[in-house]
């Protein structure tokens, strides 16, 4: 019988199938203690909507939803604003 899965599923499969077997090998280092790190660009404007398009650190646009739903409620955020008005010639 044919495999009713599209060829992007069947890849994903095992894709997930062999990350599964690596995880249960128990021979991956810990990360001790290290969180990961996300960093995502989007204009404060962008952030209070949750519209339009965020960038990530390797310069892929996500929607800002996808990207606010990313940080999670536990995520610990730094804003950082960047103020066109006060910004210094040099």
């Amino acid at each position: 019988m044919k495999d009713p899965r599209t060829a992007g599923q069947r890849r994903h499969d095992g894709l997930l199938d062999a990350l599964l077997l690596t995880l249960r090998a128990g021979q991956l280092p810990t990360c001790n203690g290290v969180t990961t790190t996300i960093l995502l660009t989007m204009t404060a404007d962008q952030a209070a909507t949750g519209t339009g398009l965020a960038q990530t650190g390797h310069g892929a646009l996500i929607p800002v939803g996808q990207a606010l739903r990313m940080a999670g409620g536990g995520a610990r955020v730094f804003p950082v604003i960047f103020d066109k008005a006060r910004r210094v010639e040099s």
